[in-house]
């Protein structure tokens, strides 16, 4: 069974791996299926458990950490009303969490959520911070009259030493699809060393999300990708023309190449709730107060999802994850709080969802059952990064099965399809509308014949505008077969 996982250098920081793997899906060893979650390591000196190659602190600082230590990131996080809420409210309507207790923020950023844990009665507040940001915290603890409770500290968490055990760990360590960064590696170091055992999380659980879509992107990249390779048809041309050397030897790696970057490549996006036409799936939960960095370096499910909408477009799957802020069994929050980054219309976060594409999109119908085996483990060569390998089998429903050996000779039940992927993640942005899915060319699997065919509801448009089209012509051609000479009497230009 050929299994193939990329990793293409787009980004120093924001890059998973993903690869679809074939159609038969292997059952998962369940020993080894462990919680997904986001972090730093905790020994960044030494190789980690699955393999990875030693990491540099040097380089992991210039790849990663440095990137939070300009403004502009920082104004894009707080500029998040979803993120900024749900934090904000699970602070300030749990304070019994909160006053006269000592609080840990890993990974500080600007200091926002040190400010608000003082200003919701903390005695004492440790803001870690491993960059320059460090210094724009102390500033704004400062002018917010609160440098007497919180102290900023420049350092990494694995490396800092504080002078007594705290009661509340409160972090953003999320990354796009829960897992980029491998940050909540730190929050696990700082929880061990030095949470108290009554000590509360923050946030507490943690879930990673899949569900089937439809998206107009399929036809965008596929498009991309031919404008290429028509590019590097009129290169492979001119070089022979002008230069006479004849690099068309070079057209099938160039092509595996692009179809990688163009075909294979998740996307950042954000999604509107009607694009999911599948019931999302809970991929990975997580308790944050338990879950170990071993348990963390693999996440591993077979999960189902079942088509809800009728006679539509399986584009792809899209990954999400929400977090909660429900304190500990001991010691509950009076008021528990989520954040999801799930599709939504009004509440769009900036992690949006991570969006993997199927080429061709394939057509499925309400109660078509899908079948998915996913993995996602880190990579080798960097431990922030992702490698995912996703395998998915398609059954129909009853219904289409009855309707599909009315117009074939076989009724094969279950489609397989697979494809290679790996996962681009691309820095936040304001997210375009999704170009309309109607306009998607569709593999239908139960077509009579059994063949691909594509469907355009654009066709009758097109019909519409036949008899306009003509009109033009016709008028174009009277205007150039009139006299010459008439023309200059009339006065017209040409």
């Amino acid at each position: 069974m050929k299994n193939h996982i990329y990793i293409f250098p787009l980004s120093t920081i924001f890059q998973i791996a993903v690869s679809f793997s074939p159609s038969i899906i292997p059952q998962p060893d369940l020993k080894q299926m462990g919680s997904a979650a986001n972090g730093a390591a905790v020994d960044m000196d030494t190789s980690t458990s699955n393999g990875s190659a030693s990491v540099d602190k040097g380089v992991d600082f210039a790849n990663y950490f440095c990137t939070y230590a300009f403004l502009y990131h920082q104004k894009e996080m707080l500029s998040d009303r979803v993120r900024m809420d749900a934090y904000y409210n699970s602070v300030f309507k749990n304070k019994h969490h909160f006053i006269g207790k000592t609080v840990l923020d890993v990974g500080t950023g600007s200091g926002i959520l040190a400010i608000w844990s003082a200003q919701a009665g903390a005695k004492k507040v440790y803001a870690v911070e491993a960059t320059k940001m460090a210094d724009h915290a102390r500033e704004l603890v400062k002018a917010n009259n609160l440098h007497g409770i919180v102290e900023v500290i420049e350092g990494s968490i694995e490396d800092i030493t504080l002078p007594e055990k705290v009661d509340v760990i409160i972090s953003e360590w999320m990354g796009y699809f829960l897992l980029r960064e491998s940050m909540f590696d730190s929050v696990i170091c700082a929880r061990d060393r030095w949470l108290k055992p009554t000590g509360v999380m923050y946030p507490s659980h943690a879930r990673m999300w899949l569900a089937p879509i439809r998206s107009g992107l399929s036809d965008h990249k596929m498009s991309d990708y031919e404008g290429c390779m028509d590019d590097w048809h009129g290169f492979v041309n001119d070089t022979k023309s002008y230069y006479g050397v004849d690099m068309s030897v070079l057209t099938k790696p160039f092509s595996e190449e692009q179809k990688k970057y163009y075909l294979q490549n998740s996307l950042w996006n954000s999604l509107h709730p009607n694009q999911v036409v599948g019931t999302p799936t809970i991929l990975k939960e997580i308790d944050c107060l338990k879950v170990t960095v071993e348990e963390i370096l693999k996440v591993q499910a077979v999960v189902s999802s079942t088509i809800v909408k009728e006679d539509t477009r399986l584009c792809g799957f899209g990954g999400w994850f929400d977090v909660h802020f429900k304190g500990r069994e001991e010691d509950p929050a009076e008021c528990e709080v989520e954040l999801t980054t799930a599709p939504s219309v009004d509440d769009v976060t900036h992690w949006g969802q991570q969006v993997f594409l199927l080429h061709p999109p394939v057509r499925v119908n309400e109660k078509d059952d899908i079948q998915i085996s996913f993995t996602m483990s880190r990579s080798e060569e960097n431990h922030r990064l992702m490698k995912v390998d996703l395998a998915y089998q398609i059954k129909l429903s009853s219904d289409v099965k009855s309707k599909a050996k009315m117009h074939r000779s076989s009724s094969a039940t279950t489609f397989r399809t697979s494809d290679e992927y790996f996962l681009n993640l691309l820095p936040p942005g304001k997210a375009a509308k999704p170009p309309p899915d109607d306009d998607l060319p569709v593999y239908n699997p139960i077509s009579p014949n059994g063949s691909k065919e594509h469907y355009n509801s654009s066709r009758e448009n097109t019909i519409h505008l036949i008899p306009l089209v003509l009109l033009l012509c016709g008028f174009i051609l009277w205007f150039f077969s009139y006299p010459i000479d008439v023309l200059k009497d009339n006065h017209i230009t040409m």
